[in-house]
Formats: structure tokens, C-alpha cells, sequence
């Protein structure tokens, strides 16, 4: 390599040529050449996010602005070869790269953690959940500084698995679009984001939100009136200071009683949001009942939105 006259340029010139590379490009290049590897590592370039997507394979994909790295442990592969391709899936050519790790293809999938961790300056980690067990010796959740989302998608994930991650792991974001034999799960859930499609492991009759709960979006069945209405009244009675939005949503028939959920809230005298605020905020078209309400404690302002399939909260900002 003594011909690649990039290293005998001073630090910052080598920074900025490595920040104009593609990141596809970048990556690949220092798993063919060492010298290219520590020089990239002093540049410290920064990624948008690190994606792992759990499923009968594994996929891993770096993103940084419009570009993006995926990297796969392919079937019919070894399991110690990772598979690189840009975002598109055009590109001229693969690169394949041949781990260290001779074990199975979790083994694998730690070393390229460790390997994009040493080298890259990330922002945040993402996980998707599609066909995994054993959730609670799983190597990502060293990561838990940096987790962003957890998703739970289309597979049938245990009860303690499910458990596990209700209350062990530190993630801003949770959405869990799975099946579970996981039943009258009372405590609160602790995620900022929370998004439910199957919410039937819920004990709904004793359910509270997360103090530090922002944006709670639930799918549930019907009759379920009383609790919602105490979930708004809750937060009218000064609870959950953080909260911005609440979702409650059913595609049951014949849907929610909009006159037992809004049962003792009184919409306000004096509006003070703007239309225009409702109109970029509050969304799903006409409601049954879309008014403004006011916390008597700090004087918060909030637009309930009420229909027969949902049942929404939208706080307007702090002044």
C-alpha cells in the first residue's frame, strides 16, 4: 500500500477525503487494507443510525444521510462471510468480508458490531425483532446507551422475553407488532415511545402510564371506556408532565362510546390553540368531539380528539 498517497497527507486532508467517500465505499476499504482501517478510525466519521434486523437472517445496515450500508449474513454462505451492498442493491460490485468469529452467525453478528462500534462514531442503534429467542443473553443490549427503537415484528415472542425487555433494557422507542403468551402485564411501560398493534398481554383494568412516557400509541379491543376516560383525567389531574401524545384505537365493532370516554371533561371557554396547530397536529379527519381542554394545575393546554374508533391526546407545547 505504499502507493495510496492519502496517508501521507496531513490528518485533516485525510478527514475530509474520507468524509467524501461514500460510506459503502469507506467501510468496505477498510476491511481490505489495515493502514486505511487506523486512518479511518482517527477521522472519526459519524453515522445517522446502525440498524440490526434479527430475522432466519441477519442484516445490518449503516445510514448516514441519503446513503446507507447494508451488510448480510447471506443463507447459503458460510456463516463467518458478511455480504456489503450499498442502499440501492445496484452496485457493480460485492464486497465480501471475512470475519474472525467461526461460531454461529450471532457470533458473527457480534464481531461486525464491535468491528462498526470501533470504527464509526454513532449516533443511535436500532433493533427489528423478526424470529429470534433467548432475548435475555443477547450481546445488543450492550448498546443500550445508544438504543433508539425496539421493534417486534410479525413472530410470536415469549413471555419472558417480552418481559425481559418491558424491564431490563433502556431503549427510547418500543414497537411491538407481535404476538405473546405474556397476559395481565399491570406495570407501567417505561419506553418515551411506546406503539402497540396487539395489546392483549395489557391489564388494561389497572393501567397507568410511564412518568417519563412522551407518545403512547395503543391498539385495543372494545370496552374499554372507563380506563381511557381515567388515562385523560390522570393526566388533567397533573400526572405525566411529560406526555405530548396519547393514542388509544380500535378496529372493533361497534367501536368506543365517545360519551363514557370524555364522561367529566369539559372542554375550555377561552381557546387558545390555534387552528392551524390542529390541522398540522391532529390527524384521522372528522371526530365525534375534537375540543380543547386545560390542566387546572399549570394551565397546560390539549386538543381531545374523539371518534368512534379512536380516542386521541395532542398537548400544545409549554410557553
Amino acid at each position: 500500500m505504499a502507493s495510496f498517497k492519502l496517508m501521507k497527507l496531513p490528518l485533516l486532508i485525510q478527514r475530509l477525503v474520507i468524509i467524501l467517500l461514500e460510506i459503502d465505499q469507506a467501510i468496505a476499504l477498510t476491511t481490505t487494507c489495515k493502514r486505511f482501517r487506523n486512518m479511518f478510525k482517527l477521522a472519526k466519521v459519524e453515522v445517522d443510525s446502525v440498524e440490526f434486523f434479527l430475522d432466519t437472517e441477519y442484516h445490518v445496515t449503516v445510514s448516514c444521510g441519503e446513503e446507507s450500508l447494508r451488510m448480510s449474513l447471506c443463507e447459503g454462505l458460510d456463516a463467518n462471510i458478511i455480504e456489503m451492498k450499498n442502499g440501492d442493491d445496484i452496485s457493480e460490485t460485492t464486497i465480501y468480508w471475512k470475519c474472525e468469529s467461526t461460531e454461529s452467525q450471532l457470533g458473527v453478528l457480534e464481531e461486525l458490531c464491535d468491528y462498526l462500534t470501533s470504527l464509526l462514531k454513532i449516533k443511535s442503534f436500532d433493533i427489528c425483532f423478526r424470529n429470534i429467542t433467548n432475548l435475555q443473553t443477547l450481546f445488543l443490549w450492550k448498546l443500550a446507551p445508544k438504543l433508539n427503537m425496539i421493534s417486534f415484528v410479525f413472530f410470536n415472542v415469549s413471555a419472558e422475553d417480552l418481559t425481559f425487555v418491558l424491564e431490563n433494557v433502556s431503549c427510547k422507542h418500543l414497537r411491538l407488532n407481535a404476538e405473546t403468551s405474556l397476559r395481565k402485564y399491570s406495570k407501567p411501560i417505561k419506553f418515551e415511545k411506546v406503539y402497540i398493534s396487539n395489546s392483549s398481554f395489557i391489564d388494561w383494568e389497572n393501567f397507568t402510564l410511564h412518568p417519563d412516557t412522551k407518545e403512547f400509541t395503543a391498539y385495543l379491543g372494545n370496552g374499554n371506556e372507563t380506563m381511557i376516560n381515567s388515562v385523560f383525567k390522570s393526566w388533567l389531574n397533573g400526572n405525566n408532565v411529560n406526555l405530548e401524545q396519547l393514542h388509544f384505537r380500535t378496529t372493533s365493532f361497534p367501536g368506543m362510546n365517545v360519551e363514557m370516554v370524555k364522561d367529566g371533561i369539559t372542554k375550555v371557554s377561552n381557546p387558545l390553540i390555534s387552528q392551524n396547530w390542529i390541522d398540522e397536529h391532529v390527524v384521522g379527519g372528522s371526530h365525534d368531539f375534537c375540543e380543547e381542554i386545560s390542566r387546572p394545575s399549570d394551565g397546560r393546554r390539549a386538543i381531545l380528539a374523539l371518534h368512534s374508533l379512536k380516542a386521541e391526546l395532542y398537548v400544545f407545547p409549554a410557553q
